[in-house]
């Protein structure tokens, strides 16, 4: 219990030595276009399969751990958030990555205010099955939050995702993966105000 405590307030002091406000985001792609091509030399029957549906089911499900510098500046049309992400795909792999998100202000409004976010957020991927894979999770999203950038925010956008591994084996081929999917993309997070 005393090193989860040390965690937290560990976090809170480098959050504030970074003049960073600590965010916590949540977010999930409901449905899109599937995409996989695989090629294995050591499959005789079908050496390479490609395949693209249309799907509408849980794709990826994604938790966010950032901070946001100059988060108490709230004149200032561009933010800045990076931290740590970890994720499942359906593609069965784990994922850690590192986002880097871009925070554009578009409109504000009384209380309110509406952003543009950009997130190249790359990283590996564990697959269930065993390996490691070059991961990728890029975003673009509009979000809606309050103008003083405190407490829930939402966004609602288009996200890809995919995974890549490849491998040559002399005398017999090669050994290429790529799992894609591009869909919608939805996320709730929350802004924690800083001291």
């Amino acid at each position: 219990m005393k090193k989860k405590i040390l965690i937290v307030l560990s976090l809170c002091l480098l959050s504030n030595f970074c003049f960073a406000g600590i965010v916590v985001q949540n977010g999930i792609i409901p449905l899109g276009y599937d995409i996989r091509y695989d090629e294995d030399c050591f499959r005789v029957d079908n050496p390479k399969e490609f395949s693209c549906d249309f799907i509408m089911e849980l794709a990826s499900l994604n938790g966010s751990l950032m901070w946001e510098f100059n988060s108490k500046n709230t004149e200032t049309p561009f933010h800045f958030m990076t931290g740590i992400e970890l994720g499942f795909s359906r593609h069965g792999f784990f994922s850690m990555t590192f986002p880097m998100v871009f925070e554009f202000t578009l409109v504000k409004f009384e209380k309110t205010m509406i952003e543009l976010q950009v997130n190249p957020n790359l990283g590996i991927g564990f697959g269930i099955k065993g390996g490691e894979y070059f991961f990728y999770s890029p975003s673009i999203d509009v979000t809606f939050g309050r103008k003083d950038r405190k407490w829930f925010y939402g966004g609602v956008g288009i996200s890809s995702e995919g995974t890549f591994s490849a491998a040559q084996y002399e005398g017999y081929g090669n050994n290429i993966y790529i799992g894609a999917f591009i869909g919608l993309h939805v996320f709730v997070g929350v802004r924690f105000p800083t001291w």
